[in-house]
């Protein structure tokens, strides 16, 4: 889901997850790696924001913390009043390995069975970006699940955020003539192909964008072709959506006449 609106008791904002909002106290979560690499993705804007969920992440990697730095642990950084960062060992290693992306599910649902227990003691609402869905390359439809049956089950209130995109127009008009409308199959085969389009583009992207090397520009780039990335994607998506609503239409409604702007 994108955009505003809800989904599993899930909210939906556009807005960037390093300021959320609301007056009760919140924890701002998100996935971190087991290779103890932080600098591309939404770490990075984490850093801009704040210095301290870095310097903790990186003592805690070098076994300065009595915390094992190990998948489904969860580091709880103060980074400003009532405002905290959890950091979530969700993702082993950095890139794709043998075509598996990095991201481990199972860590996930741990790392926020611990942090529904946090929230509930600081009586705080949880807030994250599509955590694990970019870099870490998962399906964020798997995510939202366990996000609903580890923190909304518990009655945790979670604010997801999308950043602000251009919105691309695609010019296409049907004709409302029944003789040119396309068997409703058809349109689900576009919609198939379209998904695997944008999953071939997160997965190109995410390949890319850890074969950069460490430079004084690499992070600027990366983010650029990160930012690049989701406006391509959210784009594919919203075409995916009319197309799926038209699908839906034709199938309800066979003999009569339609027309579709996409």
């Amino acid at each position: 889901m994108s955009g505003n609106g809800e989904s599993m008791g899930i909210e939906y904002q556009i807005g960037d997850a390093t300021r959320p909002t609301g007056d009760r106290p919140k924890i701002i979560v998100h996935v971190c790696n087991d290779a103890g690499g932080w600098g591309k993705g939404f770490v990075a804007a984490l850093s801009r924001r704040w210095r301290e969920p870095e310097r903790r992440y990186r003592t805690w990697y070098r076994g300065e913390e009595a915390q094992p730095f190990v998948l489904g642990q969860v580091q709880f950084v103060q980074a400003e009043g009532a405002v905290w960062v959890a950091n979530l060992i969700g993702q082993h290693g950095i890139g794709f390995q043998n075509g598996l992306p990095p991201i481990r599910y199972e860590a996930i649902r741990a790392g926020l069975h611990v942090v529904a227990m946090k929230a509930k003691e600081l009586g705080a609402d949880v807030h994250m970006p599509r955590m694990g869905s970019g870099l870490a390359g998962g399906k964020w439809n798997e995510i939202e699940r366990i996000v609903g049956e580890e923190l909304i089950a518990r009655g945790v209130a979670v604010t997801v955020y999308d950043l602000p995109r251009r919105q691309i127009a695609v010019p296409f008009r049907h004709s409302s003539s029944a003789d040119h409308i396309p068997p409703a199959e058809h349109i689900q085969i576009a919609i198939e192909v379209l998904k695997k389009l944008a999953e071939q583009i997160d997965n190109v992207a995410a390949s890319a964008i850890y074969q950069i090397p460490d430079s004084k520009w690499a992070d600027k780039f990366a983010e650029r072709l990160e930012a690049r990335t989701i406006e391509q994607t959210t784009s594919i998506k919203s075409v995916m959506t009319k197309l799926q609503n038209w699908h839906d239409e034709l199938s309800q409604q066979p003999k009569q006449s339609i027309s579709c702007r996409i």
